[in-house]
């Protein structure tokens, strides 16, 4: 599992931590083997999984 989240799945979270999306509960980088979900509400089964690339604006170039 990682340490750190992208900008996208933190505004994500932000979304659905304390039940703010349809009154449902969702985790966090939830482990369904052989894969580690992004997000998993366990009461309608549902997966969200997020792109992993940050934006252009987030790339320094040196």
């Amino acid at each position: 599992m990682r340490n750190t989240a992208t900008d996208a799945e933190n505004l994500m979270w932000q979304m659905l931590r304390t039940k703010r999306f349809m009154n449902l509960k969702f985790r966090r980088q939830h482990v369904i083997q052989p894969y580690i979900v992004d997000f998993y509400c366990y009461e309608i089964g549902l997966v969200i999984e997020l792109d992993s690339e940050q934006s252009p604006q987030g790339i320094i170039k040196t």
